[in-house]
């Protein structure tokens, strides 16, 4: 899924219109609705803000993962977990 279409399905999921987003993010209404359907690249500053503010992480937000754990969800994975996924991602 890319960038556009999560954005669109995070919002949906948390009843949040473009106006709304546009305020949570400092910028006009016209650009998230470009951001959501043109493909628009976006600023690392913005991405940041949407991953905290939607709670997943930015490598979801942008397609990297499909796993939108956030930190605070890592804590309840186990350290064997966290390192074989380490070493998934190295190779």
């Amino acid at each position: 899924m890319d960038y556009g279409k999560r954005l669109e399905s995070l919002m949906f999921e948390n009843n949040i219109s473009p106006t709304q987003l546009s305020e949570m993010i400092e910028c006009p209404p016209f650009q998230v609705s470009s951001r959501v359907h043109d493909g628009f690249s976006v600023k690392i500053k913005t991405i940041k803000k949407l991953a905290s503010y939607f709670n997943v992480t930015s490598d979801y937000l942008i397609g990297i993962s499909n796993e939108n754990k956030n930190a605070s969800d890592l804590s309840k994975v186990s350290t064997n977990s966290l390192l074989a996924e380490l070493k998934r991602r190295v190779k």
